[in-house]
């Protein structure tokens, strides 16, 4: 299956030169904008639903909390995408 081209991502991002630069660059947050149906039963076969929400457990050993970063990205996003962060799917992250 494939699907079509968003325009945003044809052409890679244009990076500030200079390392104060790209730190800077890096600490900015793009305005997520969702590119799919939001009406629950829309969802084309083989895909996930998640109009009931997502429940992220955080199983997989991470004593030093490397993967929180990434965790709090996920949420966002999930957050920034309209899905709730409770509901009836699970995402599990397990070794």
């Amino acid at each position: 299956m494939s699907y079509p081209l968003i325009p945003e991502f044809t052409q890679p991002p244009v990076f500030p030169e200079g390392k104060d630069s790209l730190v800077e660059f890096l600490k900015t947050h793009p305005v997520f904008v969702p590119h799919w149906e939001e009406k629950k039963g829309s969802c084309p076969p083989g895909n996930m639903d998640l109009t009931g929400g997502i429940v992220c457990s955080r199983d997989f050993p991470d004593p030093e909390q490397r993967l929180e970063t990434a965790y709090k990205d996920f949420e966002r996003f999930l957050t920034e995408a309209g899905i709730r962060l409770s509901g009836k799917n699970s995402l599990l992250t397990e070794v």
